[in-house]
């Protein structure tokens, strides 16, 4: 098991809270659920291209917020 940095973990969940809900949803039924495109889709009345473009920007939002720097942590 790989050690990971309680801070990080803790910026990773607040990020995860700011998404907005359906990119939420989509993007914990795939990580921690496990589930394939089709069956969120199945879940969430979505198509397979809706669930798509919600990962990717889920994905993309949280990879935004993380790596935002503060100007007063220059």
């Amino acid at each position: 098991m790989t050690d990971f940095d309680p801070k990080e973990l803790r910026r990773a969940a607040r990020a995860i809270r700011k998404l907005r809900r359906i990119q939420r949803e989509v993007l914990l039924m795939s990580s921690q659920e496990g589930l394939d495109y089709h069956q969120i889709g199945e879940r969430l009345d979505l198509t397979v291209a809706q669930v798509e473009r919600h990962l990717a920007d889920a994905l993309y939002n949280m990879n935004r917020i993380m790596t935002r720097r503060r100007w007063w942590r220059r």
